[in-house]
């Protein structure tokens, strides 16, 4: 059996529950085009520290093959690390300006059957979400196992709105379940 682990490091989980009760300021993106998603990464400051949430290439085994899949992260940066990934693009300023009251991140369990027997056990981060003092969420949410976007999400009761791993109509050989473990920081 294949074993994999992307979820994020006990490291970065440690900074993150850290966070709870500091002011964020702001989150810095490439602006939307035609969709919430951005690519590649995401920075944030809080207090005036500054901290990268990045989804970028890293090559997995993928069904037995070495594929090219992104890899959410999350990690302490300085502020010149922050920058678009697109040539000749700059990041746009989103203020925040709200105490962090609680920090959520959702991982997934996926668990691979073939035969029966079962030939892939996965853990990955699939998004965080950070609760503010007035009960406004910011999701910030890895998109599919092969891209490098990061879907980016305001709103209220956002773990509703993290996008399904569904398997209805995929046809293989394979059976798949996932189930979703989220770790609360507050």
């Amino acid at each position: 059996m294949v074993n994999i682990n992307d979820s994020i490091t006990k490291m970065s989980s440690d900074i993150l529950q850290k966070l709870v009760g500091k002011q964020f300021m702001y989150y810095k993106q490439d602006e939307f085009m035609f969709t919430n998603d951005v690519y590649g990464i995401v920075g944030l400051c809080i207090e005036n520290e500054f901290y990268a949430l990045t989804n970028f290439i890293e090559t997995r085994d993928y069904f037995g093959a070495n594929e090219d899949v992104g890899i959410f992260k999350f990690c302490v940066v300085s502020k010149e690390d922050i920058h678009s990934y697109i040539q000749g693009k700059q990041m746009i300023k989103m203020p925040v300006n709200a105490q962090i009251a609680r920090i959520t991140v959702i991982n997934e369990h996926q668990k691979l059957f073939k035969d029966g027997i079962q030939t892939y056990d996965v853990q990955l981060t699939r998004g965080i979400i950070f609760e503010l003092s007035d009960g406004l969420e910011i999701l910030f949410e890895k998109d599919i196992w092969l891209s490098e976007d990061i879907t980016i999400r305001k709103g209220y009761k956002l773990i509703d709105k993290i996008a399904s791993t569904d398997t209805n109509g995929w046809e293989s050989e394979y059976r798949f379940e996932y189930e979703r473990q989220n770790i609360l920081f507050e």
